[in-house]
């Protein structure tokens, strides 16, 4: 079931879900064990995440994949605007703490605590920005 996208941005389309993420929309995702398949992020294990998924697709099916701009994304833990965001387990973007798990994005909105969706700036490819420390 297609959904619509957030944010404004670059998507990859034609990579297709290694099993069904139904419950994974606005997560980020990562590369499935498969040539040419994405899988939700996972976190500290790496690699780097792609982007953040856009619909709610089925095994098998091309996803929408945020690589570049701003998206929607599903947070967990207290996030502020402008702190750096990367991606932890489940997909969920955390703050990132320290400069071995690089950014995935920046924060245009904020979450105070629990979870919830916050809105980021996408940073392509992971990028080891210094610590959210002033």
């Amino acid at each position: 079931m297609s959904t619509p996208q957030s944010g404004w941005g670059f998507s990859l389309g034609h990579l297709l879900a290694d099993v069904d993420m139904n419950t994974h929309q606005w997560k980020f995702v990562t590369a499935a064990s498969s040539a040419g398949k994405f899988k939700v992020g996972t976190g500290g294990s790496l690699p780097t995440p792609f982007g953040v998924l856009q619909d709610d697709v089925r095994a098998g099916e091309p996803g929408q994949i945020r690589v570049l701009g701003t998206a929607k994304v599903a947070a967990s833990g207290a996030v502020t605007y402008g702190d750096y965001v990367t991606c932890g387990s489940n997909g969920f973007a955390i703050l990132q703490t320290s400069v071995s798990n690089p950014a995935q994005g920046i924060a245009l909105s904020a979450l105070a605590s629990g979870s919830g969706y916050i809105e980021v700036l996408l940073v392509p490819n992971g990028y080891a920005f210094g610590d959210n420390q002033p």
